[in-house]
């Protein structure tokens, strides 16, 4: 909306009251004109004009409804030292400074509802969709395709919900935004001042809440963020979350206005605000930025995507992929960086010895003459115990009831985003997918492992090569291993207040159903986990009583 259009004819504001009596016959006009002025200033030019009213004592949340009153406030600083700021450009800063109204004189208070929806999040195939709830058949509401552009995000959507309720209303109006976000009533308005300070280092979706933010600076009513709980039998919430659901299955975005004023945008980080580590995270961005992409993490990335595709019709984003390696269901940083160098092709073979003058030998396989990769090592090589060691793990997952393919290196890179879906409900099994995770990439480090033990350990000998028995017993001892530790794991009982590291019994049961030969140590840590919740359940109406 315009802004011409958000403005009331004939402001009833002190300062235009005055305006009045002086003889001015029209002050919004006189205003907009002087403001027009200003900003074909340059900012060193510019003078700075301060009200008394120019306060923000009205921010903050309120203890009894917990709403949080945003004031339009200006960014601007107390102290010299809170003056200094670093990443910004060596041109003078803008001036912050505009003509305020009491926020008494506003016309009317509007009350809006708003919502995000999101179907497959962190997948190239997600859908994100925004809602605005005014009221039942309000001709006001609205549903929106978040635009391609922006991340596909629960987050994103809600923030752009937001942005289309302020963008919508009249600016000397009182917005009341009820929203189940914590998000973004966190970023617009209790953290704010320190997202700006640190420069929105290690804050996502910059682009659609800085124009949330700027924009509720521009307004001359007050803003008021009420948290709302979501799926309670709100009226306005349900109604909000219909037509985000609804907007997220439109086939075009619809396009927003994420500009933001210079005069509204705060440039580079306090220094006062900054640490060490944030400091080294803004210097590592700027160099970032404009380094060009390395080809072969790239070409890892689009085979990591391809092979989950391939299985689940799903592409996992960059940082779905990134993300994955963090999982918890690794257990053993190792893995995690073995996975990594997959993605890198960073593997200490096949080319990355040819530049290495006392062992260039070491870049060709000595059984198969060629120059080794990983995916020759993985899951072609007979040297390497990789056939021994996949048809084991397929006999594992026959018995979990997990379709079987040979691996590739795409695949085993991305087995942290694999979902084992139930056939009949079609939701994820929890056990399954965590078991898949578990054999792919321990029994994958395995064999690099063996490789190397053999490659580099033995100078690659033919009589170093492990025997198909010592490959069986190996892998068999890894995966004993594994379940005894993860059992131990599922046995330990945390403390108050302390957070579980390890696996529930449940979990642990639903991971290795079926694949022990002997069931009943599953069986027994599943009872163990059903008297233990009765007891703390009797606890609790005891202490209750």
């Amino acid at each position: 909306m315009d802004e011409d259009e958000t403005q009331d004819e004939g402001c009833e504001c002190e300062d235009c009251e005055i305006d009045r009596r002086r003889g001015c016959d029209a002050p919004e006009k006189c205003q907009k004109a002087a403001e027009r002025l200003l900003e074909a200033l340059h900012p060193l030019w510019r003078p700075k004009i301060h009200s008394e009213d120019d306060t923000s004592d009205e921010e903050g949340t309120e203890r009894n409804t917990g709403a949080y009153r945003h004031a339009n406030e200006t960014p601007e600083r107390q102290t010299l030292t809170e003056s200094f700021r670093v990443f910004t450009s060596n041109l003078p800063p803008p001036s912050y400074d505009t003509r305020k109204t009491n926020s008494s004189h506003s016309r009317r208070t509007v009350v809006v509802y708003t919502d995000g929806s999101c179907t497959n999040a962190g997948y190239e195939e997600a859908k994100a969709g925004a809602g605005v709830w005014y009221g039942k058949d309000d001709t006001r509401n609205k549903a929106l395709r978040v635009p391609s552009d922006l991340p596909q995000t629960n987050n994103t959507a809600e923030a752009a919900a937001v942005l289309v309720a302020i963008q919508s209303s009249r600016s000397r109006d009182t917005l009341i935004i009820r929203t189940d976000s914590k998000y973004v009533i966190d970023a617009v308005g209790g953290n704010r001042r320190k997202i700006e300070d640190t420069d929105w280092l290690g804050q996502s979706n910059r682009n659609i809440l800085e124009p949330i933010i700027a924009r509720i600076r521009q307004r001359k009513g007050r803003t008021i963020f009420e948290k709302v709980k979501g799926h309670s039998g709100d009226e306005g919430n349900d109604g909000a979350d219909a037509l985000a659901a609804e907007g997220a299955e439109k086939a075009t975005g619809e396009e927003l206005d994420l500009s933001v004023p210079r005069s509204w945008k705060v440039k580079g980080a306090a220094l006062g605000s900054m640490t060490q580590a944030l400091l080294y995270k803004g210097i590592r961005r700027l160099k970032r930025d404009g380094t060009k992409d390395r080809r072969r993490t790239v070409m890892g990335l689009d085979a990591t995507r391809y092979a989950s595709k391939e299985k689940t019709g799903l592409a996992p984003l960059d940082e779905t992929v990134w993300k994955s390696m963090k999982s918890k269901h690794l257990l053993d940083n190792k893995l995690r960086v073995f996975l990594w160098k997959i993605v890198h092709d960073a593997l200490g073979c096949g080319s990355f010895w040819e530049n290495i003058e006392k062992y260039k030998e070491r870049a060709r396989c000595p059984t198969c003459g060629i120059t080794e990769t990983a995916e020759h090592t993985l899951t072609e090589c007979p040297s390497t115990g990789q056939k021994v060691i996949w048809n084991l793990v397929r006999k594992v997952f026959e018995m979990k009831g997990i379709e079987w393919a040979k691996p590739t290196p795409g695949s085993i890179a991305s087995c942290g985003t694999r979902s084992i879906l139930n056939p009949t409900t079609g939701k994820p099994k929890t056990g399954a997918s965590r078991l898949y995770t578990i054999i792919i990439s321990q029994s994958a480090y395995l064999i690099w492992k063996l490789r190397c033990e053999w490659r580099i350990g033995k100078q690659g000998e033919k009589e170093g090569v492990p025997t198909d028995l010592e490959v069986h017993n190996r892998w068999v001892a890894m995966i004993n291993r594994i379940i005894k530790l993860d059992a131990l794991a599922a046995r330990k009982r945390p403390r108050e207040k302390e957070k579980r590291t390890g696996p529930c019994p449940v979990l642990f049961a639903n991971t290795w159903k079926d694949v022990l030969l002997d069931n009943e140590v599953v069986a027994e840590l599943h009872r163990q986990f059903i008297a233990m919740s009765k007891r703390h359940q009797s606890a609790d109406v005891r202490s209750r009583g």
